[in-house]
């Protein structure tokens, strides 16, 4: 989820979408604590949709900007709710890297023009990093490999979300089966690692298909506004998480990984988007909340 100015966008899938995607658009009203729903961007009269898994990112200038994140194209919205494809690719057959990448993309973000970052990965279960690449000459460069313990260096255990401060022109990278976050700039260069609980990753699970499920989940989102960054963590078992009594914990953090404020809220939360620093809106799994810390 993403929160600009008065829109709420929103990426995600329902039991008869087969794995397609959708970008759904809420204007926020912050007065009432209600979201109205606009509609879903990219869909064809055919009722096909322009990209299978629709990234949205705000390019430099604050406007809408939505990739593929299984091909790494970058659209512009369009008509509408409609997008159009251009001709820029993050990631592609034409593109130059030091060693073999999947087409899968995320976590996305925009800096000049043809000037992109965001997290790749190899393929068959090899490492994932921030990456960055100019579409002016599709050269992809390694800003840092995203990998929370060099035991475990595959991308299926180092999963999580990254996020950019383009005042401070610096990424931090929150682990779902770590309780780690690390901070670094655009060299790669580590500004901190801030460890906020007891490793609890179980090796013995990393060849098996519910990795996930079989250990508890750190950090499940992150955040920002112009002063801070907000990470969302859980701290136990998805299965855990959901039962009754289950909270979260929002970490306020500076720039440079400094924490800053600590709240609990006493439900569970799957995804969160910073209106300022003291609102949000949160999903659940089942419904949109507002909530202040």
């Amino acid at each position: 989820m993403k929160a600009a100015g008065d829109t709420l966008y929103c990426v995600y899938e329902n039991d008869g979408s087969f794995g397609q995607r959708m970008l759904g658009c809420f204007t926020i009203n912050s007065r009432n604590r209600s979201l109205s729903y606009n509609g879903d961007f990219g869909k064809m009269p055919d009722g096909y949709w322009q990209t299978y898994m629709p990234y949205p990112f705000m390019s430099p200038a604050g406007e809408l900007t939505v990739a593929g994140m299984d091909d790494g194209r970058v659209y512009k919205p369009g008509h509408g709710l409609s997008l159009y494809p251009g001709q820029r690719y993050l990631i592609g057959t034409g593109s130059s890297t030091s060693y073999p990448l999947s087409m899968y993309v995320s976590d996305i973000f925009q800096l000049t023009v043809d000037d992109y970052i965001y997290v790749g990965r190899q393929p068959k279960g090899g490492i994932q990093a921030a990456l960055r690449t100019d579409c002016a000459t599709m050269e992809i460069t390694e800003i840092k490999p995203l990998i929370a313990d060099q035991r475990y260096p595959s991308w299926i255990v180092n999963t999580g979300e990254m996020i950019y401060n383009s005042r401070e022109k610096i990424c931090a990278y929150a682990y779902r089966l770590f309780p780690k976050i690390d901070f670094f700039d655009l060299d790669g260069n580590t500004i901190n690692s801030v460890i906020f609980a007891i490793d609890s990753f179980d090796p013995s699970t990393i060849d098996m298909a519910d990795t996930e499920t079989l250990n508890p989940i750190h950090f499940i989102d992150l955040t920002q506004t112009a002063s801070h960054i907000y990470a969302l963590y859980c701290g136990t078992t998805i299965a855990d998480a959901m039962s009754e009594n289950a909270g979260s914990t929002i970490y306020r953090l500076d720039s440079d990984g400094k924490v800053a404020g600590t709240y609990s809220v006493g439900i569970f939360i799957r995804n969160f988007a910073a209106i300022n620093d003291t609102t949000f809106i949160a999903w659940t799994g089942s419904q949109f909340l507002f909530i202040k810390i």
